[in-house]
């Protein structure tokens, strides 16, 4: 499981739109900026809308915070009237119907069959009011972190709130002695060693954010401010060479359920024949085709080096996330039609060997992996990036000491597909070859538990390699010896450790000389 994903802030476009049911005074009660939590598999997602006037009706703009790489949502229609609201965006197949009291929104989201209740409470309340959602950036060297605080009252005037930080998935992070009296927001946050102590403005908070003696300056501000939204920083990465020998085009290509997946496919140059491919699968979360965090972009690094030597990659967009559509979710049945729709994808390009597909699963992706190999005609071959090899719910008790109460209902919730599947069990039925790559460092995925997979493999008489990268985390980054592996290094970018593909290319190189792919 990918417990640090960091996603990008992205904007909706704003849309003229018909002319709305209902009285001026009723258009103008629903006019302003909104935002709410919607609770998902896997976490939760920020949504806010901003509602203007525009000639005689009214124009919308969505945005999502949390979720990656989305670009564009429209929203096609939009009607208030006897103190209702309703909007619909076609693209994702969602609408949105609550009832306005009590200076909130209280209604449903729907997408595609599936309902979620959604409370959208007003940002033009400023500072008069402490209540609801704040945004702010928090700048850690050349890392951007969002942070949402979600402040509510306890019923006899005092304040509770929890905090978010989406980018590293943490999610309902609880505060404590939260206090807004004379002029200054001020809360604790146990569990991350952290405080925070802010003076309120008209419209935003100014403040500092301490964590373990380090001092950082924090501005809070309502969403749909500029200001909340953090500006994704340019990622260094060590691939492509400064002589890249490949090409990269987008592409598209339909699934289950009406999901249109969004990609990326890159093609070595000069290829005289057709060349062995791979089909990249996510971790869990809301990961894109970059995969990992931006800062640390796991597939985008690892699909540069292996094109560079000679291999198609072709990686995309989760379902729902980014240029995908359809609806999240994180059900392996799911997301292994999915892969089985990249594979038919690459069988259909002319640069691919149909008869050299292998397929390659990080973190959550290492087990959907081997669940969706057998039902996959010819497969040439599986690459396993720290898989899990125990049971989900072990792995879920392992993580629960680094959890909240909230995270950890939120993970089993989104996992569920997961639970009572034993990852030795699965990995007798894969024919393909195997190789699996675990770091030493890993604290998500155990380095302790990754024997019982193997066992499981060579008892079947399996053909799996092994290799362990010392010093390596989750993410496959180099861990100093003398720091820590505690999920904070995955903040500050670094190069994919180069072992990862260098690994992958012997092993291709293993295959071919025994003539197995």
């Amino acid at each position: 499981m990918n417990r640090k994903i960091v996603v990008f802030a992205a904007a909706a476009a704003l849309l003229a739109l018909g002319a709305p049911i209902g009285s001026a005074a009723q258009q103008q009660s629903a006019v302003g900026t909104w935002s709410g939590m919607l609770d998902v598999p896997g976490g939760r997602l920020l949504l806010v809308i901003a509602i203007a006037r525009q000639g005689t009706g009214l124009a919308a703009t969505l945005q999502s915070p949390y979720q990656s790489g989305v670009t564009q949502i429209p929203v096609d229609a939009i009607n208030t009237g006897n103190g209702k609201l309703h909007f619909s965006i076609a693209r994702i197949g969602a609408s949105y119907d609550g009832t306005l009291e009590n200076g909130a929104i209280s209604g449903t989201f729907a997408q595609r069959g599936t309902r979620y209740p959604l409370v959208l409470l007003p940002s033009a309340l400023g500072t008069s009011d402490l209540r609801g959602t704040w945004l702010g950036t928090l700048a850690v060297g050349d890392t951007r972190l969002l942070l949402a605080l979600e402040v509510a009252s306890a019923g006899d005037s005092s304040l509770t709130a929890t905090l978010d930080s989406p980018f590293q998935h943490g999610y309902e992070i609880p505060a404590s002695s939260v206090s807004g009296a004379n002029g200054v927001l001020s809360f604790a946050i146990p569990s991350l060693d952290a405080s925070y102590r802010g003076t309120l403005g008209l419209q935003s908070i100014t403040g500092t954010f301490t964590q373990r003696g380090m001092s950082l300056p924090l501005t809070l501000a309502r969403p749909g401010s500029d200001a909340a939204i953090p500006t994704p920083v340019p990622v260094p990465t060590p691939y492509p060479t400064a002589h890249p020998h490949f090409s990269s085009r987008t592409v598209a290509f339909a699934s289950t359920g009406g999901a249109v997946l969004a990609g990326t496919l890159t093609i070595p140059n000069h290829g005289r024949a057709r060349m062995p491919a791979f089909v990249f699968v996510h971790g869990s979360g809301p990961g894109t085709r970059n995969g990992g965090i931006p800062q640390n972009p796991t597939f985008l690094d690892l699909s540069n080096a292996l094109s560079n030597a000679g291999i198609v990659v072709l990686r995309y967009d989760k379902r729902g996330i980014a240029g995908s559509t359809g609806t999240a979710t994180e059900d392996w049945h799911v997301l292994g039609n999915d892969v089985r729709a990249a594979v038919s994808f690459l069988r259909e390009q002319p640069t691919v060997d149909p008869k050299r597909i292998f397929l390659l699963g990080h973190s959550e992706g290492g087990i959907i992996v081997p669940l969706v190999a057998p039902s996959i005609r010819g497969l040439a071959g599986i690459v396993l990036m720290a898989p899990p090899a125990v049971p989900m719910e072990r792995i879920i008790q392992e993580q629960s000491p680094r959890m909240t109460p909230a995270l950890r209902r939120a993970v089993t919730r989104g996992l569920a597909s997961y639970i009572g599947i034993d990852p030795g069990n699965v990995i007798r039925g894969v024919g393909a070859p195997i190789l699996v790559l675990q770091g030493t460092r890993d604290i998500q995925v155990l380095p302790s538990d990754l024997p019982h997979l193997v066992a499981a493999a060579r008892n079947a008489h399996r053909r799996i390699t092994v290799d362990l990268l010392s010093g390596d985390d989750h993410l496959f980054l180099r861990v100093p010896d003398a720091a820590p592996s505690d999920g904070s290094e995955y903040e500050t970018a670094a190069p994919l450790d180069p072992r990862v593909a260098a690994d992958i290319l012997r092993w291709l190189r293993g295959l071919a000389e025994r003539g197995a792919s």
